[in-house]
């Protein structure tokens, strides 16, 4: 809904939205069935001040709130049957607020832009971990993994942009940027009997009920609980393990561009940001699997200051108005979570040192120089275009997720920094406006990206490829316009795309290897009709039924999670404007 409040200087746009999507995975144990389901609401508001034609100011609102059933994987090795196993009733929330206040102001030689914004997210997850084994000691018992997670982003960007022809051939951008994130997150293993997850006394019922289960271990006389709790020796906690953490990372950034015009057909610009990053946090826990009586840790990591330097370079020479080609080497980084101290909890550090060889330490951030080498082409009096591009990725000190599957306080993903990889790749796409109603479009990418030697961490050799990316990708589509009746549009659309090998994460424990997956064709269609206030559409996606596993993971257990798509679906959108 666009209202105008005072005409041509103030308005409000208020947008509402609301999507119920049904899951299509079935647990066979709960006997229920479309799991990984959500239902997700929200809506937006923007108040719009121009007090002259060279200012204008936005605040905003944005709020999105999602509440899902079950979760989103199938588990076994007959991942196209869809099926579940876990024995406890999984959910997601993630709410969400952004406020934003955009500000744009054209002084003549150049236009001031600032980006302020406020996100709020928060998030609660309970995910069945019975497999751990805690039902091998006592059938009825559950133990699931209950996550609260909090986080607070603070951002802004205040830039300068220079106005076209205001320096004669040269062109420029100056800006600062600065962040605040806080994350706060309270998670832990906790045990439940029977299938209502009943939860009162858990700990004490559960060994009570087992008394030769080896799962759980009792407070010890003079335990002092870091959550402010009293506890009794003796008796048993209701979780196996549980852990509150702050993290914290803070970012300054200067950064500039200049672009010089040699010619009409000619530029080169040349770009530098230097940032300043400083993380810190940490967290104190109750370990009450470890084979001894409950204790606790109490973690402190030191700031962790780390400066960054990134350098970007292009060259763009136009032949006509139709053709150009430019070369590119820009550099970028990855923060990492730095800290002198431990980044796993110390009760895990000796069985890291047993299965990577060594102490997982601080996380440095990884960086990566990309260089690409294109075209930009328009023929047929603009009707044919072609992008294409060539380019070669050098990555350093690569922040990578291993996982590390002990007990339950130890069945945790480290990060670590390894070595170095080398991408090369192609990328192109082409459109052609074949009618004044018809347009194919056609695109495609192929990339081989590699370790540049051996990891024995990482159980990996020199060419192993880097995990989730596919090697190759095409994409082809048909759009068709076409007059319906006095003020509608009918519309029609065909995609089809292809998703080439995706290899798995990396596993330091030989004995498990690497999935594959990938290697999928998904096709939609589309038709509908549209004026200036509605649009009506009937969609059918993945309308060959395609059974595509799009990630798997293999643990130590022989344990197998898949993520595949949505089956054949068909349905309706409907929107308005106000």
């Amino acid at each position: 809904v666009n209202i105008p409040l005072v005409e041509n200087v103030l308005a409000l746009r208020a947008t509402a939205f609301v999507a119920d999507n049904e899951g299509y995975y079935d647990n066979t144990y709960l006997n229920k069935d479309n799991q990984g389901g959500f239902d997700q609401e929200g809506g937006r508001l923007a108040l719009m001040w121009t007090p002259t034609e060279d200012l204008t100011v936005t605040a905003s609102y944005f709020l999105d709130e999602t509440d899902q059933e079950g979760w989103y994987r199938a588990t076994g090795p007959s991942w196209e049957a869809r099926e579940q196993v876990n024995r406890l009733d999984e959910v997601l929330t993630a709410d969400a607020e952004i406020f934003s206040l955009d500000i744009e102001w054209d002084v003549g030689w150049a236009t001031i832009v600032s980006a302020t914004s406020q996100l709020d997210f928060d998030s609660y997850r309970k995910v069945d971990r019975t497999f751990l084994g805690i039902d091998k000691f006592y059938d009825p018992a559950r133990l699931t993994v209950l996550d609260d997670t909090r986080d607070s982003t603070f951002a802004e960007e205040l830039r300068i942009v220079s106005n076209p022809g205001a320096f004669g051939n040269a062109e420029w951008i100056a800006g600062i940027y600065y962040s605040d994130i806080e994350v706060d997150v309270d998670v832990g293993d906790y045990i439940g009997l029977g299938d209502e997850y009943d939860q009162t006394d858990a700990g004490d019922r559960f060994a009570a009920l087992a008394p030769d289960q080896d799962f759980v271990f009792p407070f010890p006389e003079g335990y002092v609980s870091p959550f402010g709790l009293t506890e009794v020796p003796g008796t048993y906690p209701d979780m196996i393990y549980r852990e509150i953490s702050k993290s914290t990372q803070e970012q300054l950034a200067f950064f500039g561009e200049f672009t010089y015009n040699f010619t009409e057909q000619f530029s080169a610009t040349v770009g530098y940001r230097r940032s300043e990053t400083e993380t810190g946090g940490g967290f104190v826990n109750q370990v009450a699997d470890a084979g001894e009586p409950v204790f606790s840790e109490d973690v402190r990591v030191d700031e962790y200051e780390e400066p960054h330097d990134n350098y970007m370079g292009n060259l763009t020479y136009r032949f006509s108005d139709d053709a150009l080609v430019f070369a590119r080497a820009a550099e970028g980084f990855r923060v990492g979570t730095g800290g002198a101290g431990p980044t796993i909890q110390p009760s895990c550090q000796a069985l890291a040192e047993q299965v990577f060889g060594f102490r997982p330490g601080a996380i440095q951030s990884d960086s990566m120089w990309s260089y690409e080498v294109g075209t930009k082409l328009s023929f047929a009096d603009g009707r044919v275009k072609l992008n294409a591009g060539v380019y070669q990725n050098d990555w350093t000190d690569i922040q990578v997720d291993v996982s590390l599957d002990g007990n339950a306080t130890c069945s945790i993903s480290v990060t670590q920094n390894v070595a170095s990889a080398t991408g090369t790749g192609v990328e192109f796409d082409l459109s052609w406006a074949a009618t004044d109603n018809l347009l194919l479009t056609v695109a495609g990418s192929w990339v081989d990206f590699t370790l540049d030697d051996d990891q024995p961490f990482l159980n990996a050799v020199e060419d192993d490829r880097l995990p989730s990316h596919p090697d190759k990708t095409l994409y082809g589509s048909a759009e068709y316009y076409f007059p319906v009746f006095d003020g509608w549009d009918g519309f029609a659309r065909a995609e089809i795309s292809y998703t080439g090998d995706i290899m798995g994460g990396f596993n330091a424990d030989a004995g498990v290897p690497r999935t594959e997956f990938g290697d999928y064709t998904l096709a939609n269609v589309r038709l509908g009709m549209e004026n200036e206030s509605w649009e009506f559409a009937l969609y059918a996606n993945n309308i060959f039924d395609e059974d595509a596993l799009t990630f798997q993971f293999t643990d130590r257990r022989d344990r197998i999670e898949s993520l595949v798509n949505r089956p054949f679906t068909v349905g309706i959108n409907i929107r308005s404007n106000f």
